[in-house]
Formats: structure tokens, sequence, C-alpha cells
């Protein structure tokens, strides 16, 4: 038993809370690090029925290989079925980070829906979310971002969200178990790596109780970030109103609240107006009437008892067709080696370059248009596309797709084509950007 015994109780209880089924069945997804390793031996010295899913993204060549049949060996050895999802580079381009994660939960929920699983069991401990928390703020965030990683959000709960990564290799060395080491945490090569790295180490030997206190705070903010969302939808039932596509908001019930900035800024969110864009609706509560300004296409009035929020006329995004000695300014093009195509850039793919039919052409997308998303053997609708990425509303009619031929072959910013991956037998790759600027 460890050292620390609060720790195997302590999973139990939140694990007790998370999923409370009385028939629970567990799919624990392991990578084979430490902290997945320490999640499924817990799992398994507390009887709870589990089956093990692992992703191999062949990023790694053999150290890849490696991890899966780690993760393999260690289901065999509780006896509990294995699920295993391999994927090529050419599934990962775009952002790697993002598109890593798509496809490891879409196949983590397959799993768990064919198999009646009742939770899907995640290995994210205080360290991932005190790091989320560092990033998010350094980025400028509201409530939203600041409450780090949850330990529930849907069927995916993380029972060891409350351990350190100290404390989860403590527990491993004291069970004498084996785990694999991805040598790309290693690296500062990600930002989220310099921070694991050099900012949190330094914030927590500079803090006395920094541990205790970060834990304190990333619960209360959770809380907080409830709280106001309730609040938010409470304010909202009693006093908001639509009439004529023309959002209208109390300005008199605004000010008796005790924190009006946050509700405004919360009820605009949820209507679809970008966070960036809520600072500037603040003044008109402290402004004359008929006050009027414009942020995100959105028109923004101040009327004698209310804000009313109106979404301007936008003006239809030109169809261009694309030429690699004649792009315009927001739209790149540069060859790349097809051994290393990989960026963390949304807004910018590599592909393979001999699938291209030119001139392309770029375009706004059209209703009932669909495409083969990278990854995907069935075509989806652009529009359930778009949904699924959480597109932000107010972009969805001016949002552009890149055509060759008649085939979209890339959402910026969103996805790309199954139909010009780069594969085994590409030889000559491309490289697209797209500047997001376009949108503003």
């Amino acid at each position: 038993m460890s050292k620390k015994p609060g720790l195997y109780a302590a999973f139990a209880a939140a694990l007790g809370r998370l999923d409370g089924a009385a028939n629970r069945f567990v799919l624990a997804a392991v990578s084979g690090g430490a902290d997945s390793v320490v999640m499924l031996h817990l799992l398994h010295t507390h009887g709870v029925k589990c089956a093990v899913a692992h992703v191999n993204y062949k990023l790694r060549g053999e150290e890849s290989d490696g991890d899966a049949e780690f993760v393999r060996s260690l289901a065999a050895e509780y006896d509990m079925p294995f699920y295993l999802h391999e994927c090529g580079s050419h599934e990962l381009h775009g952002s790697l980070q993002s598109t890593a994660r798509e496809i490891r939960y879409t196949f983590f929920q397959r799993i768990a829906r064919q198999n009646g699983c009742t939770s899907i069991a995640t290995a994210h401990h205080f360290n991932d979310s005190a790091e989320t928390l560092l990033l998010q703020l350094a980025r400028g965030t509201g409530i939203d971002g600041a409450a780090g990683i949850r330990d529930k959000q849907g069927n995916v709960i993380r029972p060891l969200l409350q351990f350190t990564r100290e404390e989860i290799e403590q527990y491993a060395s004291e069970h004498q178990l084996a785990w694999r080491t991805d040598s790309s945490n290693l690296t500062d090569n990600y930002t989220r790596n310099r921070i694991r790295h050099h900012v949190l180490p330094e914030l927590l030997n500079a803090v006395p109780q920094g541990r205790e206190g970060l834990q304190h705070s990333l619960h209360l903010l959770g809380e907080t970030q409830q709280l106001i969302a309730h609040a938010a939808h409470t304010f909202a039932q009693a006093h908001t109103r639509t009439h004529d596509n023309h959002y209208y908001i109390s300005t008199e019930a605004l000010l008796q609240q005790p924190a009006p900035a946050l509700i405004l800024h919360h009820l605009l969110k949820n209507h679809g107006v970008p966070g960036w864009a809520t600072a500037p609706a603040v003044q008109l509560l402290h402004t004359e009437t008929g006050t009027q300004f414009y942020a995100a296409h959105y028109i923004f009035t101040r009327n004698r008892t209310e804000i009313a929020v109106s979404l301007t006329e936008i003006p239809e995004p030109a169809t261009y067709s694309l030429q690699p000695e004649n792009l315009p300014a927001f739209f790149k093009t540069e060859n790349v080696s097809h051994e290393n195509p990989f960026s963390n850039n949304p807004w910018q793919i590599a592909l393979d370059a001999e699938k291209l039919q030119w001139p392309l052409t770029l375009r706004p997308w059209q209703t009932g248009e669909n495409m083969q998303p990278l990854g995907m053997k069935n075509r989806k609708n652009i529009s359930d596309i778009l949904t699924d990425a959480h597109w932000p509303s107010h972009l969805r009619k001016r949002t552009m797709v890149v055509l060759s031929g008649e085939e979209i072959i890339w959402i910026p910013g969103c996805r790309m084509s199954e139909k010009v991956r780069i594969t085994t037998d590409t030889t000559t790759a491309i490289q697209f950007t797209f500047d997001p600027e376009y949108y503003a």
C-alpha cells in the first residue's frame, strides 16, 4: 500500500462520485505513461469492470508501437478487453494536438457506445489542470478558461484530477508498476511542455503551499463558473427578449445586479457574440440613449430601457480562382517535405500536391454541401462539421472552403479532406496557410 494511504481511498471516493452507476463499466484510456498505468491499477484493485483503449498515432516509430504492445500486455495481465486504434501520419495534419484529440475521443466514444460502458476514464491529474490554467490565463480568458480541466464532462471522467504527478509516480514506484515514457514530453518543443518543465515548478517552489492554493483556486473557479452560468440563465429568462431578429437586454435589471458587466458578458457570449467584442458593450450601461457601436458584425444600441443587439448585413464573401502564381494576400502556398508535414496551426495544412486540380476555388460554403473529413470513411455535411467544431455562429455564413475541381478539400481553421491526405506514396507535398484576419 502507498505511503500516502489517502490516495487509495480518495480515488474510490472520486470514482463513486463521478460514475455512481450500479453496474459500472469503465473504458480506461491508457497511454502507457505513469498516470494512466496508475489509474488502471487503481481501477483493477478496486474491482471495477473495465475495458482498455489505446491510440497509436505512429508518430514515434518503434517507440509508439512499443507503447501499444505494452498497454496490450497490461490489459491482458488484468484480464480486460483491449481496443486499439492505429493511425498514420496522414491523419494528423493541421493542428496536430487538436486533431489527435479529436481522433482520440471519437475512438473512445465509439468503443464505449459499442460496449455499453458507463463512463470513459482519462488519467488527467492536478499538474495537467494547473498547466491549463496558466496557459489559458496567459492567452487571455474568462471564467470558462480559468476553471482548468473539469473532473467530469458528459461521460468522460477524470478520477486522478486531485493528485499531483509526483504522487502518482510515487504510487507507481511503491507498487513496482512499470510504465512507458513518451520522449516527446521531454522536449520544450510545445508551449505546454515549457510550462510543465519550467513555469509550474518555479511557481510551486516560490509559493509555500502553492499546490494546495492552486487546487483550491481551481475548485472555486469551477464553482464560480457554474454559479455565473446559472445566474446568467436565470437573468435571461426574466429580463431579455427576442423580437424581429433583435435581442433586447434590460439595462435597469442589469444595473441592479452585483456584477452587471459579468452578466452582460455571458448573455452576449451565449447569444453568439465573441468574447473580445463583449467588453465594449459594457460601456452602453452608462451612455446616453441612442448610443451605438459596431463589433464582430453586430450592432449594439442603447435604448431608453434596453440594450439592443442585432446582426449587421454581412457582405457576401468573394469567390477566388487560385493559381500558385496568383493568390490573394490572405492565402499562401509553400512546398514542404512530405515526411514531416505537421503543424500546430489550425489555419495551416499540408497535402499531397499531385492530387490537386489547379486552379483551385476558394468560396463560401453552401447549404447541403459535404466532404469526406480526414480520417473518416464516410462523407459529412459541412454544417455538421462546423457544429461539431463549435464554429463561431457569427462566422458560419462567411466560412470559406477550398475546392479542387468539385471536391471540397479544406475548411480553413477547421477540417481538411481525406481525398488529399499525404500517404506513403506521396512524393510532393504542398502547404496551405489561410490568414484568419480575413474574417475580422
